[in-house]
């Protein structure tokens, strides 16, 4: 609509006020509307007779607020965009500095973690250890078992002989 009301001011021509007030309008339907009703103004005889420039662009603008529903106060300040941009920034670093502490968090508990996991690889080799020193340990006593059983039946074979030679 600033285009209509600098129509007067800076005679712009047909051609931008229809570009502007299509702009405006959003949808071809809206735009033909707003179109009847301009036609039908300009088309009675009392505006023929007395031309209200003003009355005219108010009449436009109460049709288009009408059709469009909207006030043309509802469009965004250049103020209020920069309000918004501002808290959509703010926003966004308040979300970055969260992310960066659940980043740190999760780097410590996986340093948690990786401590943890070297404590229970060293407590598994220390097992294991143990483990082979037993078995180590049953392999000898086993060993030294089978030894002795196999001195023990050499000897009694060899006293069995001795005794059952020495009748001969």
């Amino acid at each position: 609509m600033a285009g209509v009301l600098m129509q007067r001011e800076s005679h712009i021509s047909d051609d931008d006020f229809l570009v502007s007030l299509r702009k405006l309008c959003g949808t071809d339907a809206c735009f033909q509307e707003v179109l009847d009703v301009i036609i039908k103004f300009t088309k009675s005889r009392t505006f023929i007779d007395n031309v209200n420039i003003d009355g005219l662009v108010q009449r436009i603008v109460y049709e288009v607020r009408e059709k469009l529903h909207f006030d043309l106060s509802d469009f965004a300040t250049k103020d209020f965009v920069k309000a918004e941009i501002a808290q959509l920034r703010q926003e966004m670093a308040e979300m970055k500095q969260e992310l960066k502490q659940d980043i740190a968090d999760i780097r410590v508990e996986m340093s948690d973690m990786k401590q943890e996991l070297k404590q229970d690889i060293a407590d598994i080799r220390v097992e294991m250890s143990d483990m082979k020193n037993s078995l180590l340990k049953w392999i000898f006593g086993i060993g030294v078992s089978s030894a002795i059983v196999i001195i023990g039946a050499n000897f009694a074979l060899m006293s069995f002989f001795v005794s059952t030679f020495r009748n001969f």
